[in-house]
Formats: structure tokens, sequence, C-alpha cells
């Protein structure tokens, strides 16, 4: 560990990056490793359906952690410790509400469980982030990912797509220690968002429609297209996600720097950033079909459709960027819009390019719309402007 620290800090890159690049390389790596066992395993009606109940989930958790996922994180770098107990009473009173919706909806207490584990896991993660304590956020993730490893295929190997959710749920609610902890204090007294309301509710709309922008394309093409065409699609999706690793770092780490105005290379960060991805998008696209075809024969109509999605690992690179610099300079509305706007150019282009060319036009409608997205922030970008800081 300290040599893969001492590498990082010889190009400029500080410990707490290091903490944060290794823990999302676990997650993202055991994570991909999870989808690949998952997939070998299943048919693409059964990935599909699996990922159908993990997208409801998410965007469930994305209503009910009510934007504290960025709003506490920001603030607790801004010295305002008192938030941690208040989103935590808000956050269990919205879970508590929002569980007994998806339980009455769905008939399914595995989904119920895996949601209030997200989003308790959630929170908690928020927090760590928040006080900068990036060694134990690193360890969190590993753990995380270790644990569901573990959990998921073999109870999916018992009891089907159930057993599988409940996977996810374990894996998540042991590691919410801080969010259980909080809750030994319950205040409702809003103190600290009162003067922040602004950045609450931009906050709050800006995680429900980052989490719609990567999860409610499952639930259109699933009505529109049938669980075998969502398989595929979704097998291309789940390879991009392992490979958005340094987008999801990026704005893990930048957003608390940003917010407490750490003295930091930035520009440095941000260029290792977008070259390492640009790097891992060609290497990809050249190992899909071989990977595919040599591991999951099953997906192979996905192959051209996965080669297309993962071009939109650059622009993701860039969006993870913008949106740190726009939240931590208290400019949510931006990334709110800009969110809006990659939903309304997929939803169009899912219904439009989707009939015309079936899977290779929802690839090309999941990159057109990240680009578009990655063109409005860097416009708005340009109109702010933050003390101490260069940016790309």
């Amino acid at each position: 560990m300290k040599r893969f620290i001492r590498l990082f800090h010889s190009i400029g890159l500080k410990k707490g990056l290091v903490y944060v690049t290794i823990g999302n390389f676990a997650l993202a790596g055991l994570g991909a490793l999870l989808w690949f066992i998952l997939a070998s395993q299943m048919t693409a009606s059964n990935y599909g359906s699996l990922n159908y109940y993990i997208s409801v989930s998410t965007i469930f958790t994305s209503i009910g952690i009510m934007g504290f996922d960025s709003t506490l994180t920001t603030f607790l770098a801004k010295g305002l410790t008192k938030m941690r107990t208040e989103s935590s009473s808000l956050v269990l009173i919205a879970g508590t509400i929002l569980s007994i919706i998806l339980l009455l909806t769905f008939m399914s207490l595995s989904l119920m469980l895996t949601f209030l584990g997200a989003l308790f896991f959630s929170l908690s993660a928020a927090e760590v982030l928040g006080r900068h304590l990036y060694k134990e956020f690193m360890i969190l993730l590993i753990a995380l990912r270790l644990i569901s490893l573990l959990s998921v295929p073999l109870l999916f190997s018992m009891y089907g797509i159930d057993g599988a959710l409940y996977g996810y749920a374990l894996s998540y609610l042991p590691l919410s220690y801080r969010f259980f902890i909080s809750l030994r204090k319950f205040d409702l007294s809003l103190s600290t968002l009162r003067p922040n309301k602004n950045f609450f509710f931009h906050s709050y709309a800006l995680g429900v429609s980052k989490n719609l922008t990567y999860f409610s394309d499952k639930l259109i093409i699933l009505p529109l297209f049938g669980l075998g065409v969502l398989g595929y699609y979704q097998f291309g999706v789940q390879v991009l996600t392992a490979m958005s690793i340094i987008p999801l770092i990026l704005y893990q780490y930048f957003l608390p720097q940003f917010a407490g105005n750490k003295n930091i290379n930035k520009e440095k960060i941000q260029k290792f950033g977008f070259f390492s991805s640009v790097i891992i998008t060609i290497v990809m696209i050249v190992l899909v079909p071989l990977i595919i075809v040599h591991l999951f024969p099953r997906f192979e109509n996905a192959i051209l459709p996965t080669q297309i999605i993962l071009v939109a690992g650059i622009p993701l690179t860039m969006i993870s960027i913008f949106n740190s610099i726009l939240l931590a300079s208290e400019k949510s509305i931006y990334v709110i819009v800009a969110s809006g706007i990659f939903l309304v150019t997929q939803y169009l282009l899912i219904a439009s390019l989707g009939w015309l060319y079936g899977l290779i036009g929802l690839s090309i409608a999941t990159v057109t719309a990240s680009v578009a997205q990655t063109i409005y922030l860097f416009i708005m970008k340009k109109k702010i402007s933050l003390p101490n800081s260069k940016t790309i």
C-alpha cells in the first residue's frame, strides 16, 4: 500500500486521492467480476431482470437520500457537523415511507432490503468523504464489494433473483454503521439546512436526475424492447460502469476538496484523469470482442453495442470534473439542467434510434446524450470561477 502511495505522490497526487482511487478500483474491478460471474450463470433475460430491479432500487435510493450524498459531503467539508444528525433523521423517515411503497408495489422483501441497505450505506459513505476520511472510505468500498462478491452469486444459485437481491442487502447493511450511530441523536431541527436550502433542493433534484440518467433507461427499454434486449444492452453498460472508475474517483475526491478549498494540484489531476480515460476506452474497445467470445458466448450479440457504449467513458470523465466544480461552487442548478439535457436526449433517441437500429441505436443514444451533457457543462463552467483553482 505504501508503495502505491509513494508512486502516486511522486506524480503530484495526494494520499487522499490514492485511497479513493484504490477503493474505487477495487469496487469497480470486483463489481465487474461479480456481474461477469452472474452473466456466466444467467440468460440474457435473467440478467436484464436483475438489472431492472437494481435500477428500481437505485432510483428509490436517490429519492430517499434526499440529495445528502452531495450535500452532506460538501457541508461537512465546510465544518457544518450538525448536518450529520439532521440528514440521518430525515433519511430514516424518507426510507421508511419509500420502503413501504416498494414492498406494496413489488411485493418483494428482498428488493425493499436492498433499497434500505443502499440508502443507509450511501449516507454513511457521504459522511466519510465529507470528513476527508479517505482511508476509511477505501476500506468501506473494498469490504462492500468483497461481501457482495461472495453473497450475491451464492444466494442467486440457491434462491434465484430474490437471492441475489438479498445478497446485495447483506453487503450494504453491516457497513452502514455510521448511519446507525448518528441515529442515537434524532434531530429534525433543520438548523443547518435552512441557510443552505437552495443548495439542498438543488442537490436533491440533482441526485434524482443523476440516478435517472444512469438507471431509468432500463425502465424504458424493458417495456419497449423486452428483457432479452435489455440484458444485452445492460451487459455493455456494465462494462462501461467498470471502465468508468476514473470519473467516479474524480467526482468523489474533487467535491470535498473544492468545497473545502484545499490546495491541490487540480490541473495535473484532471489531465491525468482525462488521458487515462481515453487510453482505457481505446484498450477496452479492442479487447471487448475477445472477452465476450471466450468468456460470455451467450452475449455475443452485445459485442458491437458494447464497443459503442464504451465511447461514453470519455465524456463521463469530463462530466464528473465539471460536476464537482459546479457543485463545490454551489452552482448546482447547472448540473441539474445538464442531467435533464441527458435524459431528454437519451429518451428521444431510445424511442427513435432504438426502433430503427435496435441495440446499436440504443448504444448510440447513450453516447450522444453523454456528449450533449458534457458540452452544456463545459459552457456553464466557463461562466464561473473558483478561488485558488485551476481547471481544464
